[in-house]
């Protein structure tokens, strides 16, 4: 059964896998397999840092086990505190068991009890079709573009996407 719930600084290690993993195997991260891999401990100092400032981490369990993440964060800016953008990511073998969508609906509802949040945004390569579909389906919706951002491999680049919820 899949269930989501708050991040622990404990959880830094598989959040970091997982990271680590789509870095090396996709090419939907800013990371590379060619980039130095992030740190746990890195994570673990982020995971409390972001939650002091009005953000969040989350997991996705099944059995378990932590099979995705997503993480929130603020501007802190007090012209943009009404806004926040996160990222997101799940183990490729577990993509498709909604894991993704359990994630959106819990910032989501988060997100709309949270005081003075009116605005989520995210950024996502044009290449990343699937992740363009799901947010989509939770009605965010294109507001920019910038283009050839991602370099994917020679003659080939990728769109950064802009996308936003107001909430």
């Amino acid at each position: 059964m899949l269930s989501i719930r708050k991040a622990t600084e404990q959880d830094a290690t598989h959040i970091v896998k997982i990271k680590n993993e789509i870095a090396r195997n996709t090419t939907f991260f800013l990371r590379s397999k060619d980039d130095e891999e992030e740190r746990e401990e890195d994570y673990r100092r982020k995971i409390g840092e972001r939650e002091k400032k009005g953000g969040l981490t989350i997991v996705a369990e099944e059995g378990g086990k932590v099979i995705g993440f997503l993480s929130f964060s603020r501007v802190p800016y007090v012209r943009f505190c009404h806004t926040g953008t996160f990222g997101m990511g799940v183990k490729r073998d577990s993509r498709g068991s909604g894991a993704g969508s359990s994630l959106l609906q819990y910032l989501i509802r988060w997100g709309r009890e949270e005081e003075g949040l009116e605005k989520i945004d995210l950024e996502v390569f044009s290449h990343n079709e699937k992740a363009i579909q799901l947010y989509q389906k939770f009605g965010f919706c294109e507001e920019g573009r910038q283009r050839k951002v991602m370099k994917i491999r020679e003659e080939q680049y990728s769109d950064v996407i802009f996308m936003g919820l107001f909430i």
